[in-house]
């Protein structure tokens, strides 16, 4: 395993855009050679690492999703109930009956640690960047049906540092998004 994460705060200029932390000044994306892999295919990896991104599709029991999400919607709500707290209901980008975030899910909820450890996630971190992986980060984030609003494409890491910074997103969706529902 890898030591823990260096955090550093995301910075912020006069006017309040987000700056590009100063370490992150020459990173280059590694990529892993692989004689065989144990989720994605050859062709995922190379869109990956080609793109930035690759789709996985149908690797979880929806019965565990079903599980997973039911947990996770009690710190949802939780959160929301906070974000009624705060003055105009925001918290940073959190915007209440808008979109909420609830941080280390696997730190409170059993099913959510049982989630972020499912094989599924160590065979597409193995296929992509190595066997020496670590969780460092989870989060939901709940985007509901709201006022259309740009919400710019970023990456992570080039607002907070994290060392090793060769790290993936895993984003996985707890149900199907459609107009309705967000």
């Amino acid at each position: 395993m890898s030591p823990g994460p260096e955090l550093v705060p995301l910075s912020t200029s006069a006017t309040g855009a987000a700056v590009p932390h100063p370490w992150n000044v020459d990173f280059q994306w590694v990529r892993q050679q692989r004689d065989e892999y144990w989720v994605l295919t050859a062709s995922q990896c190379d869109q990956f690492h080609e793109g930035g991104f690759t789709l996985v599709e149908d690797v979880f029991d929806p019965a565990d999703l079903v599980e997973v999400a039911a947990a996770l919607d009690e710190m949802e709500a939780k959160m929301e109930a906070v974000l009624r707290t705060r003055p105009a209901g925001r918290m940073f980008i959190a915007d209440v009956d808008s979109i909420v975030f609830a941080p280390h899910a696997v730190a409170v909820s059993e099913a959510a640690r049982c989630f972020a450890s499912h094989p599924v996630f160590a065979g597409i971190c193995h296929d992509l960047i190595g066997d020496d992986v670590r969780l460092y980060w989870d989060q939901l984030v709940y985007k509901k049906p709201e006022r259309p609003r740009p919400f710019p494409w970023h990456q992570d890491n080039g607002y907070t540092y994290i060392d090793p910074q060769q790290y993936l997103t895993c984003w996985v969706p707890l149900t199907d998004a459609t107009t309705q529902n967000g």
